[in-house]
C-alpha cells in the first residue's frame, strides 16, 4: 500500500512539473464577413504591438508579460494552494486551481488595456485622427476579445 501511495504521489508531481498555463491569441487565419482573409490576424497585431515596429511606426506596448507579472503573486497563491489540495484530496482540486489561475491571468491581460500601469505611449496625432481616440490598442476590442488561455500537459 505504501508503494501505491508513493507511486500516486510521483504521478501527481510529474503532472505538476509537465503542466503549463498558456495565455495569448491562438494563431489562425482570420476572415472577414465575406470570407476573405484579413490583412493581419489579432495574434500578429498583438505581436507587432508587443515588440514594436519601427517600420510601421508602432512603439512597444507589451500586454501579456507585464499584465501577468502584475498579478503573479495572486496567481501563484492560487496555484500553490491548488497543488497542495490536489496532492491531498485529488486531481480535480488541482485542475480547478489551474483553471482558476488561467482565468486570473486571462483577466489580467484583458484589463491591462485600460490599466494605467501599462505606461503605453499615447496614439500618434495621425492615429488619433483615424480612430478618434488617444487610447492605444483600444479600437474595436477584437484583439482584447481574442486573448484566451489553455492548460497544456506535456506527455
Amino acid at each position: 500500500k505504501q508503494m501505491n501511495i508513493l507511486g500516486d504521489l510521483m504521478t501527481s508531481l510529474n503532472k505538476i512539473i509537465n503542466r503549463k498555463i498558456l495565455v495569448g491569441i491562438p494563431m489562425q487565419e482570420e476572415q472577414d464577413e465575406e470570407g476573405k482573409k484579413k490583412k493581419a490576424t489579432n495574434a500578429q497585431k498583438l505581436f507587432w504591438n508587443s515588440m514594436g515596429s519601427p517600420l510601421k511606426k508602432i512603439p512597444s506596448r507589451k500586454v501579456l508579460e507585464p499584465a501577468i507579472e502584475d498579478k503573479l503573486d495572486e496567481i501563484g497563491e492560487v496555484l500553490n494552494k491548488g497543488v497542495v489540495l490536489g496532492l491531498v484530496i485529488g486531481q480535480e482540486a488541482m485542475d480547478k486551481a489551474y483553471n482558476r489561475a488561467g482565468l486570473m491571468a486571462l483577466q489580467a491581460c484583458i484589463n491591462w488595456f485600460d490599466n494605467p500601469k501599462n505606461n503605453w505611449a499615447p496614439n500618434s496625432p495621425h492615429t488619433i485622427k483615424q480612430k478618434g481616440s488617444d487610447s492605444p490598442l483600444i479600437d474595436t476590442g477584437e484583439m482584447r476579445k481574442s486573448i484566451t488561455y489553455i492548460i497544456e500537459d506535456k506527455k
